[in-house]
């Protein structure tokens, strides 16, 4: 049947070739992959990762992780593409697979190599390039949600002063945010969403999306409906294709107009450090980070 054009052939495998190899099939490495790398993770990264891996298994079966080879990556490309899948979802499952093979060949000094490492795989010209909403659109809104002044505009406001992710800003509690400071400021920390020993309505600043029982910002379907929501909002007062990313794109241009110090910029929002040296020292003061905040308002 091998000698067969029939459908499906890249399936089948010898007989006696069936238990060739001892090494983590993709299900097996997935497991030991998250056992290590998913510790303190959300749920959407599991998600996502058995998603990518599930691609996998319906193109190809499950095998053991030496047992795919170059022309399966290949085989696996096509099916993706003729599944209709764009090419920056395309590259994410190929990264996502390529991670877990990597990880479970390091961590067990394994000798195979990892077949989807140097497949080729299209541009991501398709990608949307997120784009920082214009200043008059960004007053526009503020305008407006200080004049509606409900839950929904406090998230939109407190994601455009101060660059907030949005799954940041659902999730968080009352206990983050420190007005009696000498400065007045709020923290970004990971929260498990752990249930509360003892019920406590007011632990999440906004219960619309976010409660001891769920969180939509660990729910890709909810957390998009939610932005979406905002998102919807957002276009009517600024523009099209104005959207809540939009706000923290913003937030960062504003700040350039300042000539902020670009490293002072990536602690206020969050953004990744880009040298070694950033990650020298405890970065700014509360004091220098206030400094430029205040400027903001001028």
């Amino acid at each position: 049947m091998n000698r067969q054009d029939v459908p499906a052939a890249h399936l089948l495998v010898k007989a006696n070739d069936a238990k060739s190899s001892d090494l983590p099939n993709i299900e097996e490495a997935l497991e030991i992959y998250f056992s290590v790398i998913g510790k303190g993770r959300q749920k959407l990264f599991f998600i996502t990762a058995r998603r990518y891996a599930g691609y996998l298994i319906q193109c190809l079966g499950i095998r053991p992780i030496d047992e795919y080879s170059s022309k399966d990556a290949t085989i696996l490309r096509e099916w993706l593409v003729n599944k209709g899948i764009s090419k920056s979802s395309l590259r994410r499952a190929f990264s996502s697979l390529k991670a877990v093979i990597n990880f479970v060949i390091l961590e067990h000094g394994l000798t195979c190599q990892n077949p989807f490492t140097k497949v080729y795989l299209p541009n991501n010209d398709d990608a949307k390039k997120r784009h920082a909403i214009s200043e008059i659109n960004r007053l526009k809104i503020q305008q407006q949600y200080i004049k509606i002044d409900d839950d929904i505009r406090w998230l939109i406001s407190l994601i455009m002063d101060t660059a907030m992710r949005f799954s940041e800003a659902v999730g968080l509690m009352c206990s983050d945010i420190y007005l009696d400071h000498e400065i007045p400021h709020l923290t970004v920390k990971p929260h498990l969403h752990r249930r509360l020993k003892t019920q406590s309505m007011g632990a999440y600043c906004f219960p619309r999306y976010a409660s001891e029982h769920r969180c939509h910002a660990n729910s890709a379907s909810a957390s998009a409906s939610a932005s979406a929501a905002l998102n919807r909002w957002i276009k009517t007062v600024g523009g099209k294709d104005d959207v809540i990313h939009g706000l923290r794109h913003s937030f960062r241009d504003r700040l350039r107009a300042l000539e902020t110090p670009t490293d002072l910029i990536d602690q206020l929002g969050g953004w990744s450090m880009r040298t070694v040296g950033q990650g020298y020292g405890d970065g700014y003061s509360l004091h220098m980070l206030m400094k430029y905040m205040q400027k903001l308002e001028q």
